[in-house]
């Protein structure tokens, strides 16, 4: 590469963790096809893998919010 010339490297938490890019190495850690719900893609171009978590509406959620949040749960 000719000097003076700049590269545009991505921040590490933007590179899976455990790969190797210049002199850095990426600590993004995807979550599992169960913790994404079914038929969402995520991963390389939104496609790389699906998700497989139901949504049950008749099981309570508990919901945690900082202070300075409302939450309005109907």
């Amino acid at each position: 590469m000719p000097l003076g010339i700049f590269v545009d490297l991505p921040v590490v938490a933007d590179v899976r963790s455990g790969v190797k890019f210049d002199a850095f190495e990426g600590t993004l850690v995807l979550p599992t096809e169960a913790q994404v719900l079914r038929g969402v893609g995520f991963g390389a171009a939104a496609a790389e893998f699906e998700g497989t978590l139901l949504f049950n509406a008749d099981i309570a959620v508990a919901i945690v919010a900082p202070d300075d949040i409302e939450v309005e749960v109907d």
